[in-house]
Formats: structure tokens, C-alpha cells, sequence
């Protein structure tokens, strides 16, 4: 029985509860995923387990025999960008098909670091010659939302997938800095890998 697991729908791990594998029976299980061609380099990790094969080229995993609940995530990089999927959960000893809910490559983005604060998300480096400098913002300014989707309690990858897009795109980002807040308008490019 083929199972397909939607990034939006798949329930994921709550706060404080463990990520990993139970042992089950002796079957193994395939999981394979779906993901649009791109220049990008695509990973699957299986988080908090080991001993399990992949071949990320033909887009499908094993999980050796007793393995029959674990959580897995999918990462994609081009350049300086790397964007992570919700861990997804696998339950069962039944054949599993998900999709990680990847932007496809190339990525472009604003060329700032960043970590959530609990009321958004804060800018800890701006880098020098990218759109997030040129937009005017600074180190300690705080994203509030982005295109209008509120980043108040957004995770740093969270918001992540969210402002990252194709390169040449806009993305309005609702900025706090002292008191003030504003809008401003980025148009993506895309990072290097050096940086």
C-alpha cells in the first residue's frame, strides 16, 4: 500500500517529544519522494537512527529490518542556501511516498543571518553587496512578517522557507527597529556558496 504524506498535513514532533526509530518487525521499509528536477542538491537525512541505505539519485531510501517508526527530512541547497523540510514522520511497516515541500533551485534570498526571537525574527548579520544591504537593513532589526505571514513565533528555518524564492523575485518583509515599524520590499538573488 502506497502511503503519500503532505508536508502541510503530516503531523510532526511536539516540543520536548523524542525524534527517532522504534524497533518493529523484520520487513524493511522503501520510502521514496518526490522532488521537481533542479540544479539543486537534494539530501534526505533520517533523524535520530542510523544503519539504513539511500540513493538520493533515484529519490528513495531503505530502512533496514525492525525499523517501523521514524522521522525523516529533506534538505535542499543551492550556493549559500540551504532549506530544510519539517521532519516528517513514518509510521508502520508499509511502503511510503512523501513530498518534503522543497522550493526547487535556483534559490535566491536576501544575503542576511537570522534567529527567531519568539516575537520574530531577528537579523544577526547583514552580508555586505546583497539585497537585505541595499533594502537598508541592519544587524538587530526584527522581521515581523513576511508577505504578510507572521513570523511571531517562526522557528530560524521556518522563516527561512519562507522568504527564500527564485532569484529576481520581490518579497516584502514588515520590519521592527527601535519602536518603528516598516515595510520593505526585497528582490531575491542568489548567494554564493562562500558565503
Amino acid at each position: 500500500m502506497r502511503v503519500v504524506a503532505m508536508a502541510a498535513v503530516v503531523a510532526v514532533p511536539q516540543l520536548g517529544e523524542p525524534v527517532g526509530c522504534s524497533g518493529g518487525d523484520d520487513s524493511s521499509i522503501d520510502v521514496t519522494w518526490t522532488h521537481p528536477t533542479s540544479d539543486a542538491s537534494l539530501d534526505v537525512d533520517l533523524l535520530g537512527c542510523s544503519g539504513w541505505d539511500r540513493d538520493v539519485a533515484n529519490h528513495r531510501i531503505t530502512l533496514d529490518a525492525g525499523w517501523t517508526s521514524c522521522a525523516v527530512q529533506g534538505t535542499v541547497s543551492d550556493g549559500g542556501l540551504v532549506v530544510e523540510s519539517e521532519p516528517m514522520w513514518i509510521r508502520g511497516d508499509e511502503d511510503v511516498q512523501v513530498d518534503f515541500g522543497l522550493p526547487v533551485a535556483p534559490l535566491g534570498g536576501m544575503g542576511a543571518r537570522v534567529a527567531s526571537r519568539g516575537h520574530g525574527i531577528a537579523l544577526t548579520e547583514v552580508l555586505p553587496g546583497f539585497p537585505a544591504e541595499s533594502a537598508g537593513l541592519l544587524p538587530g532589526d526584527v522581521v515581523l512578517a513576511v508577505d504578510d505571514w507572521s513570523m511571531r513565533n517562526a522557528t530560524a528555518m521556518e522563516f527561512v522557507r519562507t522568504v527564500v524564492g527564485t532569484p529576481g523575485t520581490p518579497v516584502r518583509l514588515t520590519v521592527a527597529r527601535k519602536g518603528t515599524r516598516y515595510d520593505v520590499e526585497i528582490v531575491r538573488t542568489r548567494i554564493p556558496a562562500q558565503h
